[in-house]
Order: C-alpha cells, then structure tokens, then sequence
C-alpha cells in the first residue's frame, strides 16, 4: 500500500467519507431552518342552519304568455 511517498486511500474509505459528510450537512442544514410555531388548529365557524323553503302549492299554473294568444286560450276554455 506505501509505495514511496503516496499512501492510496481505499476507494470504500473515501465513499463513506463522502456519504458521512453529506449526512452531517443535511443534519446541519436541517437544524438551522427556522422553526414553525406551534399554535392550536383553527376551528371553522359551524355554519348558519339553513332556513326551510316556502312550501309552495302543487297545483300547475298556466303560463301567462300562452294564454295571450287566441287559440289557446280557446283551449283552456273549453277544458274549464
């Protein structure tokens, strides 16, 4: 492994170097984001009850535009 000068370096040496590296960075940029504060979840006002509808009646009411016309009206007429 010496050959005069030069000590090589295991290639797995060098890549868990590398990854413990990384790993210290991440732990470093993770703890030095600001932190969030914790508050209470906003509870949603309830909504307003909704108001019945006006019962209407179930009788049919006859359109008002065709009865202007003279032979429909003849026709209601004679029905009634």
């Amino acid at each position: 492994m010496l050959e005069g000068d030069n000590a090589m370096v295991s290639h797995h040496v060098f890549s868990q170097l590398v990854l413990l590296a990384l790993l210290w960075l991440f732990v470093i940029l993770h703890l030095s984001q600001p932190k969030r504060p914790v508050t209470a979840p906003v509870v949603p006002a309830l909504p307003e009850p909704l108001t019945p509808k006006r019962p209407r009646s179930n009788e049919p009411k006859p359109f008002a535009l065709l009865l202007d016309s003279g032979v429909l009206r003849s026709c209601v007429v004679r029905e009634g």
